[in-house]
């Protein structure tokens, strides 16, 4: 079905029988400078939070800034127990980890980090980049060339092929059109064939399909994220 979906990992050129050379893939952009951050994340231990009236929690900050070397300020609460604090100014990330590596040393600190502020970068720098070859020509679709155009223009639509969608809170308006390609009935699970309707009612199967199937080795199941032991699709 034509979705809105991520693509599984799609088998290489020589995975499928076909004897081609890969091409090289483009180099991965270099991570640019890390901005300066004024702000630290602080988890305290055992769910122990900076708390109490505000004489309390500026003796708090004392006793943070004196193991930091710095003035610390409260900043704001974070999910799961996390707080901001702030620093005098912006700092190079690299002095901001070394004071978060002071307060991480402290007994009751479960962790502290930089507030790091992150930049998109067009080619991604993962170490994996380049042996994603379905992106790049001329057997993939060529996306560094259109990251290059646009990174997220409301008007581009993008064709996925998957094996449909569910109603997601995720997905809600934010798909269009749609079309299923399964022509096999009990492979399809919706009851029908080739149709505009790309939902993807699962992979489940009832006693009664693996009658109609005449002979499937498939057990009778629910829907599951990845294949069983013994599973066979209907022929």
């Amino acid at each position: 079905m034509c979705t809105a979906m991520p693509i599984p990992h799609a088998p290489r050129p020589a995975e499928a029988g076909l004897d081609l050379a890969l091409p090289a893939a483009p180099a991965p952009q270099t991570a640019p400078p890390e901005i300066p951050t004024d702000r630290l994340i602080v988890k305290y231990r055992s769910g122990a939070v900076i708390r109490g009236g505000a004489l309390a929690v500026e003796q708090q900050m004392q006793a943070l800034s004196f193991v930091a070397g710095v003035r610390l300020v409260y900043g704001r609460a974070l999910s799961g127990d996390a707080q901001v604090l702030r620093l005098p100014g912006r700092l190079p990330p690299s002095e901001v980890a070394l004071i978060a590596r002071r307060l991480t040393a402290l007994p009751e600190v479960e962790f502290a980090e930089p507030d790091r502020i992150l930049l998109p970068l067009l080619n991604p720098n993962d170490p994996n980049y380049a042996s994603q070859w379905h992106y790049f020509e001329p057997y993939g679709i060529n996306a560094p060339l259109a990251w290059d155009i646009t990174t997220g223009a409301s008007g581009i639509r993008i064709a996925v092929i998957d094996t449909g969608i569910t109603d997601h809170s995720d997905l809600a308006g934010r798909w269009v059109g749609g079309y299923d390609f399964v022509t096999h009935v009990a492979t399809a699970n919706d009851g029908n064939g080739r149709d505009s309707d790309p939902h993807d009612p699962g992979d489940w199967i009832t006693p009664a399909s693996i009658a109609a199937s005449q002979g499937s080795s498939t057990p009778a199941q629910g829907s599951v994220s990845v294949p069983q032991p013994g599973w066979a699709a209907p022929k």
